[in-house]
């Protein structure tokens, strides 16, 4: 199912960034360059941080950025960005963060059997390892695609 969503086009790992927008920026370039995202999309999700906190830091180390439909998703799609050296997402009990990754989706409905395969491998800390010590783009789309 992820194989679908996350080719090795859309992962990236890097040593670090400057801050937690600069990797949301960098996670999405390559759903902005696929057309899957407008240049609002990560706006909104930055905007929305902003406003209420980092209401997508959802386990220890891991963010899952989003925004609404509407807030510009062209295409369903996933994307990850994997940080060497994690940053801060001003979260009191996720910080820092190490992998990013962003979805959209164009309704409310369809993205939900790509979030399911997405939180079983995000249960699966051997897999989570794994992604972690990969070193690139290839190898952890091949990681991910059983789930």
């Amino acid at each position: 199912m992820l194989a679908n969503y996350l080719p090795a086009a859309h992962i990236q790992r890097v040593a670090q960034v400057a801050d937690w927008q600069a990797a949301l920026r960098l996670c999405a370039a390559p759903l902005r360059a696929g057309g899957f995202i407008t240049p609002a999309y990560v706006d909104a999700i930055i905007a929305t941080h902003e406003k209420i906190g980092p209401y997508y830091v959802l386990a220890p180390q891991i963010a899952l950025a989003h925004a609404r439909p509407e807030d510009g998703a062209l295409r369903q799609g996933l994307a990850l960005l994997v940080l060497e050296q994690p940053v801060a997402f001003h979260s009191t009990e996720n910080d820092p963060v190490d992998l990013v990754w962003m979805f959209c989706a164009t309704d409310h409905k369809a993205h939900l059997s790509m979030l399911a395969a997405l939180a079983e491998l995000l249960d699966n800390a051997a897999t989570l390892a794994a992604i972690r010590a990969a070193k690139d783009a290839p190898a952890i789309a091949a990681l991910a695609a059983p789930f």
